[in-house]
């Protein structure tokens, strides 16, 4: 692309933006100086409040020079982004090298009528071009565009048209026009495109488990059951129930009877918060994700740009059915962490698409990665062991005390043995399968070209037979390494191979 003339600069409220999205850092600074005052309000002979300030007055400084001084433009060849001045970053770029358009706006950016577009640029390099406080029409230009350049890309592959029927690009907004009302979170091609999923009032309980955990757990930390103890009474109070060799405290039975409808409460709220309104669409070979109250969402990923599947279980969704099933990409999303996001869907109703779209996936998905059993009945004796020495070790204590302590050993040993209960193969077709957990699963299927590096750990306590660890490298919206135990040179080998060959 040649210099642009038009270029655009960006909305002058990213400032404001930018300082009240900062306010994870603003308020324990704040919290540090009022701190440090107190003690020691002069260094060097300079006051700690004329330090402060002028810190603050060169950050705000420094964010006004960077809105100066970055411009951008947008139109059907490309994107054109200018930055700084002394050292000055230039970009230029077609359609074709965008791989994927990103659009967030949190719930300060929607107050003041904003977006924030990510423009992902190739996937090895992972580069990000990234422009805050543009209007709603400009954010829904950017998607338009890359949306329609990408149904080009697969027109041609399946010699399909990618135009409306008056020629011009679907859905193309101009950058001085508003597409609605400040508070609508932006889309493109979900009106005419073929809806793939929407989030309903039941899946916000499925994903209730994902967050719920933290009001199981935090009591905990700050010492709210022990608080619950002194006032009830309950601390020494236990209910013996037969085929148990410790008594149950009451105090458990109560704080499970009160804290579980409170997490399942938090659950359903946070996953309101993050996903209300959530729907996925395709058009043209182009998924469509928008939605999000805390921080609207708006994502699209060509097809091609698709390189694997991934799910993931909580125990509700294990035993209902239900899975998170997320679309694989190099280039990284900014709120969610892959391109395109189905919170919770049930896998049965979704499986005849994934085979239709993604056969070689879908195929990968259902294949058996089992545990190298060497590997399952040491864990299983390990945990077994480690239990065995904590109970002998509490049988003398308080029956409260007793309880609290093999229950979170008892937890600690879940966690950790779900997470190493891992699997790990490689099927005719050349796809990857990858599977962790039992009761928090999570399972990949990727093409094994997209893995880039395959590493093995073995312990050799002969010449014909090894085990070991192996670590794969693949993308996930950003490098995510999988580990897996081994049982077998056969496997590693079959596994390095297939790395060596790719």
């Amino acid at each position: 692309m040649s210099e642009r003339a038009d270029l655009r600069r960006n909305s002058p409220v990213m400032i404001p933006i930018r300082l009240t999205e900062s306010v994870a850092v603003i308020v324990p600074t704040a919290f540090a100086w009022l701190s440090i005052r107190t003690r020691w309000p002069v260094w060097f002979g300079v006051s700690v409040d004329a330090i402060v300030l002028t810190l603050a007055v060169l950050a705000v400084a420094g964010l006004v020079f960077e809105w100066w001084f970055t411009r951008f433009a947008v139109d059907p060849t490309g994107v054109t982004y200018r930055k700084g001045l002394l050292v000055q970053r230039a970009v230029s770029l077609g359609w074709d090298e965008v791989v994927s358009v990103q659009v967030s706006r949190s719930a300060v950016a929607r107050a003041l009528g904003c977006s924030k577009v990510v423009v992902g640029v190739g996937s090895e390099s992972r580069t990000q071009l990234v422009i805050d406080a543009v209007s709603p029409g400009t954010a829904t230009e950017f998607e338009a565009r890359f949306a329609h350049s990408r149904a080009a890309v697969e027109a041609v592959a399946t010699g399909l048209p990618a135009t409306s029927p008056d020629g011009e690009m679907a859905g193309v907004a101009r950058p001085d026009t508003d597409t609605g009302p400040a508070g609508s979170a932006p889309s493109v091609g979900d009106v005419d495109g073929e809806l793939l999923y929407r989030i309903r009032p039941r899946d916000f309980l499925v994903l209730s488990v994902a967050y719920g955990q933290f009001v199981l757990v935090a009591p905990f930390l700050f010492g709210l059951y022990d608080n619950v103890a002194d006032v009830l009474s309950l601390s020494d109070t236990a209910l013996v129930l037969p085929h148990l060799a410790l008594p149950v405290p009451v105090l458990v039975v109560v704080v499970l009877l009160g804290a579980l409808p409170a997490a399942v409460a938090f659950g359903v709220g946070v996953a309101w918060l993050r996903f209300r309104g959530f729907e996925v669409h395709r058009r043209d070979g182009v998924y469509t994700m928008t939605g999000g109250l805390l921080s609207a969402e708006s994502r699209q990923v060509s097809r091609s740009q698709v390189e694997g599947l991934k799910i993931q279980q909580n125990p509700v969704m294990r035993a209902t059915g239900y899975a998170r099933l997320r679309f694989v990409s190099r280039q990284s999303g900014d709120r969610i962490g892959s391109n395109i996001v189905f919170p919770s869907v049930r896998l049965s109703s979704v499986r005849q698409d994934l085979v239709r779209e993604f056969p070689g996936h879908a195929e990968a998905l259902e294949r058996a990665t089992p545990v190298p059993s060497l590997v399952a009945w040491l864990l299983g004796l390990l945990d077994a062991a480690v239990l065995a020495v904590v109970l002998l070790g509490v049988r003398g204590a308080p029956p409260a005390f007793a309880t609290l302590v093999v229950l979170c050993v008892a937890v600690l040993l879940l966690v950790l043995t779900n997470y190493c209960w891992a699997g790990v193969a490689v099927d005719e077709a050349g796809f990857l399968c990858y599977r962790r957990g039992f009761i928090w699963v999570t399972h990949y299927a990727v093409p094994f070209e997209s893995v880039y590096f395959a590493e093995s750990y073995a312990v050799v306590p002969s010449r014909d037979k090894r085990g070991g660890l192996l670590c794969l490298g693949i993308y996930d919206s950003r490098p995510v390494r999988l580990w897996a135990p081994i049982g077998t040179s056969a496997a590693i080998d079959q596994v390095v191979a297939a790395a060596a060959d790719r």
